[in-house]
């Protein structure tokens, strides 16, 4: 997951493990870009990976997966395309501790391509896009701004590259997998994907 290792994907990653933010409550992640109507596209052909969930909602469903990886579907529902592909879908997982998480995505409308989580002790939010944030904002649990960042390196591009350094790291280290992404954070986010692929064609 290459926006993984982009620096604003490490500093999430490092809010999260140090508990800044208490017991998470509740986490918010979408990805909505309006994609030209074109129905012998790729984006809309159930062939070649089309539709919100396998394009662009991989994104927020990273994004939840990164802040509690173990989570139940609870809801989705979507629009299809006349192709059979998923145009817009929201989708809803819970944890045993209460805690959820919502996520949006959509090939037909724009959204803000936002995150945030918020957790007993303060809230952090991403700054469009969600896939390579420009900026972080970090507040108490009054909502009073404790920090905030911007980042300038937002490009896919300089995402691969963050991802090919990491990669080859992990190979001169001897590792078996990224400790940055691990094997089980990638088996529960292909398999919430399938279980919500499976809820909006039901």
């Amino acid at each position: 997951m290459w926006s993984r290792l982009l620096p604003i994907g490490i500093v999430v990653s490092q809010v999260i493990a140090s508990g800044m933010l208490g017991q998470i409550i509740t986490v918010q992640a979408d990805f909505g870009a309006k994609f030209p109507v074109d129905y012998e596209s790729r984006i809309y052909d159930p062939a070649l990976g089309g539709g919100a969930l396998l394009d662009v909602g991989i994104y927020p469903i990273a994004f939840s997966t990164m802040v509690s990886p173990a989570k139940q579907l609870l809801h989705a529902s979507g629009r299809l395309a006349k192709t059979g592909v998923d145009a817009s879908f929201t989708a809803v997982l819970a944890n045993e501790d209460g805690s959820t998480a919502t996520v949006f995505s959509s090939i037909e409308t724009e959204s803000p391509q936002s995150a945030w989580i918020a957790g007993t002790e303060g809230t952090l939010e991403l700054q469009r896009p969600i896939c390579c944030g420009s900026g972080l904002v970090l507040r108490s649990a009054d909502g009073n701004i404790v920090d905030s960042r911007e980042f300038t390196e937002t490009s896919p591009a300089a995402g691969l590259g963050w991802e090919a350094a990491h990669v080859a790291q992990c190979i001169a280290d001897g590792l078996a997998e990224s400790p940055v992404m691990p094997l089980d954070q990638s088996l529960a986010i292909a398999q919430t994907m399938d279980e919500i692929a499976a809820r909006l064609r039901a």
